[in-house]
């Protein structure tokens, strides 16, 4: 059987003002083996501040599409890079994310309990629809 990795994408089109923070939450995450931030040709610093967590040791690398597809091709340009065995989605502009938060999103998944998490978070006005 083979080691389970843990590939964790997030699409991004002009969130450079929370990218930063999300990233804090899974960037050297101990259960997350890759983190790959697709930034969608933003107008933004999105691609800067992405650039600032992809040293190398903690996992982050940044790919950067040439025109902007939207967050579907986004992520599709995500599944065709990732290396790992399980995929970890999330939005670039989850703001209060912690790595708490990340861990429960995965651990359930880990331990064969689940096959898959999706988080609710309490930000929307509209907790069920």
């Amino acid at each position: 059987m083979s080691q389970t990795r843990i590939s964790c994408i997030i699409p991004a089109y002009n969130e450079g003002a929370r990218i930063g923070a999300v990233l804090q939450a899974v960037a050297g995450h101990p259960m997350i083996d890759e983190v790959l931030v697709i930034d969608d040709a933003s107008r933004d610093n999105t691609a800067e501040v992405a650039a600032q967590f992809a040293t190398g040791a903690n996992g982050v690398t940044l790919i950067r599409q040439p025109q902007n597809g939207g967050k579907t091709k986004a992520l599709a340009t995500g599944f065709a890079a990732m290396r790992g065995t399980h995929v970890l989605l999330l939005d670039a502009d989850l703001i209060g994310l912690t790595a708490a938060d990340v861990t429960a999103l995965i651990a359930p998944v880990m331990a064969g309990e689940a096959d898959m998490t999706i988080s609710l978070r309490g930000n929307s006005p509209w907790p069920w629809r």
